[in-house]
């Protein structure tokens, strides 16, 4: 039984006590002596159980004095251990704070690269765009002298074209005219040689007459 139960039935017991005295038949003397044996040994009883019931109240608060005392050995070790917990953090603050700081410097040192080399980008983007405008500008005279290179060898081109035309109408002229004299030429000759044949028949008429004569 526990300490609370066994208070309940000692003070149950003394609460009905009387009333139970009172009720119980006791004419004989004998039945005195054995009420009287009865509420000594209820009273024994009684004895016993406030003696049990201090035994356990006594051990009960050794019990939680143990209780207090590892509660307080508890407390101590977690408030030794949240403070560690709470150092760990604090440095862990002053850490990431530094590491903060760290990255805040890089990045603005990244920052002004970058502006760095924007700068450059653009001072090498006008340096190019002077370049491809002056490069454009010789393109263009260049295209002008071509132009009028072209246009003077179109000239020269025309004035020679015209040049061998007349000198090929001179020689096809020359030509005809010597493919004439050739032509009359051959056509003399064509002559003579038709008058030699026609004589040359005469006389062998005339030699076979001479012949046959003879």
């Amino acid at each position: 039984m526990t300490t609370q139960e066994l208070e309940t039935v000692a003070s149950y017991v003394k609460d009905h006590l009387p009333d139970w005295l009172e009720r119980s038949p006791a004419t004989v003397p004998s039945d005195y002596l054995r009420l009287g044996e009865r509420i000594v040994r209820v009273e024994e009883g009684l004895l016993r159980v406030e003696e049990a019931i201090k035994n356990q109240n006594l051990q009960m608060e050794k019990r939680f004095e143990a209780m207090d005392k590892r509660l307080e050995a508890l407390a101590h070790q977690m408030d030794r251990r949240f403070e560690d917990m709470n150092k760990r953090f604090e440095a862990m603050d002053k850490r990431l704070e530094a590491l903060s700081h760290q990255m805040d410097r890089r990045f603005e040192d990244m920052n002004k690269r970058f502006e760095d080399m924007n700068k450059r980008l653009e001072a090498l983007s006008h340096q190019m765009d002077q370049r491809f405008e002056d490069m454009n500008k010789r393109f263009e005279d260049m295209n002008k002298c071509l132009e009028a290179l072209t246009h003077q060898m179109d000239k020269r081109f025309e004035a020679l074209t015209h040049q061998m035309d007349k000198r090929f109408e001179a020689l096809t002229h020359m030509m005809d005219k010597r493919f004439e004299d050739m032509n009359r030429r051959f056509e003399a000759i064509d002559k003579r040689f038709n008058r030699s044949i026609a004589i040359m028949g005469v006389l062998a008429t005339v030699l076979g007459v001479l012949v046959a004569v003879f």
